[in-house]
C-alpha cells in the first residue's frame, strides 16, 4: 500500500477488484508485469508475481472498453471515469471509439426533439378537437394524423428559430463571428495543400474565410453542435464511432471526409454565382431552377448539413476527440521513458530464483493474452 521508494501511500481504486491498490496502474499482458506508479515520486512499483494475473486481465478489459485513449508504438494511456489511470505496455490496439461518451449527449438532443414534436401533437390535437366540437371542419377536409401535424409544427418552429438564432463563434482577435443557418448550409470542407491537411470553407455574416485544420477545429466543433441538434440513438452513434475507427483515427477521418465533401460540392460556387446573377442555373445548355432547402437556388451537396447523419455525428466526435487526445499524449513521453527503466528492473526481479514450474505458469497465462 506504500511506495517502495518514497514510502508515501499509493492510494486505492475501486475499478480493479483483484488489485484495489494505486491510482495509476501500468501493465504488460505479454510479459506478465503489473506496476503501481507512485503519485508522489512517479516511480514504478513492481507488484508481487502471485497477485498480477487476474488484475492484468481486468486492466486489459477495462482499457479496451475506453473510448478516449492515447497510444504510441509501445505505450497506451487511458483514464477511467473514477479517476484511475491505466498505462498499457505492448503492441497498440486498433483505434476504437466506443460511443458511450457521446451517446448520452446525442440521446438528450433526440429526446428534446421528441419533446417539441409531442408539444406539436398536443397543440394540433387540441385544435382538431375544438374544430370538430364547433363544426369548423367540413366533410371534405382531409385530417392528417396528429403525429404528422406535430412533426410539421416542429419543423416549422425549428426552421423559424434556427433562421433567426445566430451562432457566435469565437476567434483569436476581434469580435466573434456571427453565423446563421443559411451560412452553415454553404459551409463545407476541402483537402489542404499538405498531406492530411484539411480546410473549412467557413461562411459567416461578413463573408467567406477559409480556415486550416488547427484554426478551423474550434469553429467546426461549434458548427457541428448546431448541425447535429436533432441528436441520434445508440445504434447510429455506434455506427458513427466505427467510421472513425475504420478511418484510422479522428484526424484521418476528418481528412477523408474533407475529400468527400469537396467532391460532392462540385461546381457549386459557379452555380451559386450564376444563380445570383441570372436567377437560374444553367447546366449543359439547359436552364434548371433548383428549389431546395429553405431558399431558391443551388444546394451545396458537400455542405455540413448535407452530410449523412452518421457522417455528421462522426465529424463532431472526431473534432472534439482529437483535442482531448492531445492532452493525453503529452503525458505519454515521460511514461515511456520511465517504463523502459522499470522493465529492466522487472525482468531481473522476475527471473531471480524462479523455478521452472513458475516459468511454465507464466507462459500459459501469457498465451491467453
Amino acid at each position: 500500500a506504500t511506495c517502495l521508494f518514497c514510502h508515501q501511500s499509493l492510494g486505492a481504486n475501486e475499478s480493479i477488484e483483484h488489485f484495489p491498490v494505486g491510482r495509476r496502474l501500468a501493465f504488460d499482458a505479454a510479459q506478465g508485469r503489473l506496476w503501481v506508479i507512485c503519485s508522489a515520486c512517479v516511480r514504478w512499483n513492481l507488484t508481487p508475481l502471485e497477485e498480477r494475473w487476474e488484475a492484468i486481465e481486468e486492466c486489459e478489459r477495462l482499457f479496451r472498453g475506453q473510448r478516449l485513449r492515447a497510444q504510441t508504438d509501445q505505450i497506451g494511456l487511458a483514464k477511467l471515469r473514477d479517476g484511475l489511470t491505466l498505462v498499457r505496455i505492448g503492441e497498440p490496439l486498433r483505434p476504437e471509439f466506443a460511443a458511450w461518451r457521446y451517446g448520452d449527449v446525442f440521446k438528450a438532443r433526440f429526446r428534446r426533439r421528441l419533446g417539441w414534436i409531442a408539444g406539436g401533437v398536443a397543440v394540433a390535437g387540441t385544435g382538431m378537437a375544438i374544430g370538430l366540437a364547433t363544426g369548423v371542419f367540413t366533410t371534405g377536409l382531409v385530417v392528417l394524423p396528429p403525429a404528422w401535424l406535430g412533426a410539421i409544427a416542429y419543423n416549422y418552429v425549428k426552421l423559424f428559430r434556427d433562421n433567426l438564432r445566430a451562432i457566435h463563434v469565437p476567434r483569436e482577435k476581434g469580435r466573434p463571428y456571427t453565423v446563421f443557418r443559411s451560412q452553415i448550409a454553404e459551409t463545407d470542407l476541402t483537402p489542404g495543400a499538405l498531406p492530411g491537411e484539411w480546410i473549412l470553407n467557413f461562411r459567416h455574416a461578413l463573408g467567406l474565410e477559409p480556415l486550416t485544420s488547427h484554426a478551423a477545429r474550434p469553429a467546426l466543433g461549434i458548427l457541428m453542435t448546431r448541425v447535429n441538434s436533432v441528436g441520434a440513438l445508440g445504434d447510429t452513434t455506434r455506427n458513427a464511432a466505427e467510421r472513425i475507427a475504420s478511418a484510422g483515427g479522428p484526424e484521418s477521418y476528418v481528412s477523408r471526409l474533407a475529400a468527400i465533401s469537396h467532391d460532392r460540392a462540385g461546381d457549386y460556387l459557379e452555380k451559386r454565382a450564376r444563380f445570383r446573377k441570372y436567377g437560374t442555373v444553367q447546366t449543359d445548355h439547359r436552364i434548371e431552377l433548383q428549389l431546395r432547402g429553405t431558399h431558391m437556388g443551388p444546394t451545396n451537396e458537400g455542405a455540413l448539413p448535407q452530410l449523412s447523419v452518421e457522417e455528421r455525428l462522426a465529424l463532431e466526435m472526431a473534432v472534439h476527440e482529437e483535442d482531448e487526445r492531445r492532452a493525453l499524449e503529452e503525458e505519454i513521453a515521460p511514461l515511456e521513458a520511465a517504463w523502459r527503466d522499470a522493465e529492466e528492473v522487472a525482468a531481473i526481479a522476475d527471473s531471480l530464483l524462479t523455478p521452472p514450474e513458475t516459468d511454465n505458469f507464466i507462459r500459459r497465462h501469457r498465451s491467453k493474452h
